[in-house]
């Protein structure tokens, strides 16, 4: 073997040997970046994972609210309304009982027990009531009757000359404080 040979030889372990470190180099290197990219895609599909839940998060927060808030108009929307009803119920009520009780006449009962619980002199004091009544109350009064005003539907009402009035027993009057008394429990019951 030559010297050429032997050098031709000598060059082409050099050659192998430095494309063989060149390999596992480059192998080194292709594992190198494979993991970081690896790292990178993963902190980069994390990052975006992260950015997306908080979104989602947010939209379903911002929806919850709007569903409060929308339940309450609806609840409150519906309390108006079921007012309403309850008012204009109570309303018709109201109207049909003084509807009754301006075609209600006095009873005898209740003028002569308001009359017995009267302590005042017959002379020194009006009655008022429908003209219906007159003929009933006169039998029982020697004092001076007058028609009741028309807003007051009926009853009785007795009042000193002077103005002051002694007993209310109007049907308007009664109707008022029974409502006064009753009218909460009146609106459970019905509704």
């Amino acid at each position: 073997m030559s010297s050429n040979d032997l050098n031709s030889m000598d060059l082409n372990r050099m050659i192998s040997a430095i494309e063989n470190d060149c390999e596992l180099e480059l192998n080194k290197i292709r594992t190198e970046t494979q993991k970081e990219f690896e790292k990178i895609k993963e902190i980069t599909f994390n990052k975006i994972k992260q950015d997306l839940t908080k979104e989602f998060e947010k939209k379903l927060k911002d929806e919850e609210k709007e569903k409060i808030v929308l339940e309450g108009r609806l609840k409150n929307e519906f309390n108006k309304k079921f007012l309403e009803a309850k008012n204009n119920k109570i309303s018709l009520i109201k109207e049909q009982v003084i509807m009754n009780l301006k075609n209600t006449k006095l009873t005898k009962l209740l003028f002569l027990k308001t009359i017995e619980a009267m302590n005042e002199d017959e002379n020194d004091c009006t009655i008022f009531c429908n003209e219906e009544d007159y003929k009933n109350v006169r039998k029982h009064w020697k004092g001076e009757i007058k028609t009741m005003p028309e807003y007051c539907m009926g009853g009785i009402i007795i009042a000193k000359n002077d103005g002051s009035i002694i007993c209310d027993s109007s049907y308007k009057t009664r109707l008022e404080e029974f409502l006064r008394q009753n009218l909460k429990n009146l609106k459970n019951k019905i509704f």
